[in-house]
């Protein structure tokens, strides 16, 4: 995407909606327009942010909902959060053993 495209992203919670976007941002460096939304919205309101979205990005968690409002002229990913080795270990260490 160039940054005269638009991109959805649908999260399950809305407080996942601001980290999820700046993540996404600086992963990608796109600079186009976010649509971010949560797939709670009004499915009326959610079916017309994603028509006039070039591509769509969804948590595993909400993609079987809105699936009914997606076309296969959109591209479609689905975005993933990986926790890294180094916080995996931090968390291990602040366990009791």
């Amino acid at each position: 995407l160039d940054s005269e495209e638009t991109l959805a992203l649908v999260v399950r919670d809305t407080d996942a909606v601001q980290p999820l976007m700046e993540a996404l941002r600086s992963a990608t460096g796109f600079g186009g327009q976010v649509f971010a939304m949560s797939a709670s919205e009004d499915p009326t309101i959610l079916k017309e942010r994603l028509s006039h979205a070039e591509a769509v990005v969804v948590t595993p968690a909400c993609r079987r909902r809105i699936q009914q409002h997606l076309d296969s002229r959109r591209k479609t990913f689905l975005a993933s959060r990986r926790v890294s080795q180094e916080s995996v270990d931090r968390v291990r260490n602040l366990l009791p053993r």
